[in-house]
């Protein structure tokens, strides 16, 4: 018998043990069949899988993951009524595997009925998840997995307010010797699915480099998105909603480089000079502003609208350069 016969005959146990390569574990496993006590909480198995369950898509209202600011990661989702109501209905069937071969010691003692047992089970916050960040004696951190787009990202990145996610949960059934209490309670399981980050886009400013960016797509990576931050620009000419600056002043000419050649790098045509402002601020000839812009691909250009926008009119100017000439004239 060769070396590979041999490894056949031994390791047979798994169907496919390459297949978290391919989904990072992110499988969610049937209704449990089972369940094995470990000191005061009882696990729960399909077959011989440990039983998980992945959310649906949804959005992070607190994060601590992999901050190491606190003892624990501590995860708080906002989680759709439908599946609360359908994860709770899981529990109450799994904790009838608990009920009916009295896994639990001193609760089976004390408690008659199912009806009983369930009645007086903790429930979980829908949903919230919590595991020590660091070993027990303090010396390791330990993180929680975080992906995006099948990629692992762990330790590059923080789980921002309103990210949108997926996370990989396993659930355990403790009884409390103080107490005597009992419940379920969520822990992290195969990671978090990052869809996306939330926070704040990323800022490109002078020089405006683009080195972080992925040029077709716009896209910097861990970011949902990014701005630009102009110079001093002055307003040629207006058209409702769209302006266009004058690109020819000394002082624009590195900006203005920098964003002919990110539509360059990204195979669109050349940039017009034209942003376009969203909001209700109004932009006249003359005037000279100063922006927070983003980009839009449309067709083979890129549309640069406004998030932030500041102007400087004539009348303005004027005024400060009559002040500075002392203060006895302002007043």
């Amino acid at each position: 018998m060769n070396i590979h016969e041999i490894k056949r005959s031994l390791f047979k146990d798994l169907i496919n043990p390459m297949s978290y390569l391919d989904d990072k574990g992110f499988i969610e496993n049937t209704q449990p069949d089972s369940a094995k006590l470990f000191g005061s909480s009882l696990y729960f198995y399909c077959g011989d899988k440990e039983w998980k369950v992945i959310t649906p898509e949804c959005r992070v209202l607190s994060s601590t993951v992999n901050s190491f600011i606190y003892p624990t990661h501590v995860l708080t989702l906002d989680v759709p009524n439908d599946w609360k109501i359908q994860m709770l209905e899981q529990l109450k069937c799994a904790s009838r595997i608990a009920w009916e071969q009295k896994l639990l010691p001193m609760t089976s003692e004390n408690v008659d009925t199912f009806e009983n047992f369930w009645n007086l089970c903790g429930k979980p916050d829908m949903l919230t998840l919590e595991q020590h960040a660091y070993s027990r004696r303090g010396r390791k951190k330990q993180f929680v997995n975080l992906f995006h787009r099948s990629k692992e990202i762990t330790g590059r990145v923080l789980l921002q307010p309103n990210a949108i996610v997926r996370v990989s949960i396993k659930w355990t059934l403790s009884e409390s010797e103080e107490s005597g209490s009992f419940g379920w309670r969520a822990h992290f399981s195969s990671g978090i699915d990052i869809y996306k980050f939330g926070g704040q886009p990323f800022v490109f400013r002078k020089p405006w480099t683009w080195e972080n960016l992925r040029g077709k797509q716009l896209i910097v990576p861990l970011y949902d998105s990014f701005i630009v931050k102009t110079p001093a620009l002055h307003v040629k000419n207006v058209q409702g909603s769209m302006i266009w600056v004058d690109i020819q002043k000394d002082k624009t000419n590195d900006f203005v480089r920098a964003i002919q050649s990110l539509h360059k790098m990204s195979k669109k045509t050349e940039w017009d000079a034209c942003l376009c402002i969203i909001g209700t601020k109004k932009v006249k000839v003359g005037d000279v502003i100063v922006a927070s812009i983003f980009p839009k691909i449309q067709g083979d250009s890129i549309l640069w609208y406004t998030r932030k926008l500041l102007i400087s009119n004539n009348v303005t100017r004027s005024a400060k350069r009559h002040c500075s000439k002392g203060a006895s004239v302002c007043e």
